[in-house]
């Protein structure tokens, strides 16, 4: 796989050195955009109702788990 090297900003707002592939996978590119979403999210930048959508778009493909939905008490 080809790789091309560049600067990017990491969450911190440093510059950092990484291997950015030519192409992806598109598990890769799943990981990128949940990665995207995730760090997005944490800076809050989308609205409530936008991150109920990301966090169902992204539920939609995790593989299931064997636990059960966790219980709340109110």
């Amino acid at each position: 796989m080809e790789m091309e090297a560049t600067e990017i900003k990491n969450e911190t707002g440093a510059q950092q050195a990484t291997q950015i592939p030519e192409k992806l996978t598109q598990q890769q590119a799943l990981q990128v955009l949940v990665d995207a979403a995730r760090i997005s999210q944490s800076k809050g930048i989308f609205s409530l109702e936008d991150a109920e959508l990301v966090s169902k778009a992204i539920k939609a493909f995790m593989p299931p788990t064997n636990e059960g939905p966790i219980p709340t008490t109110v």
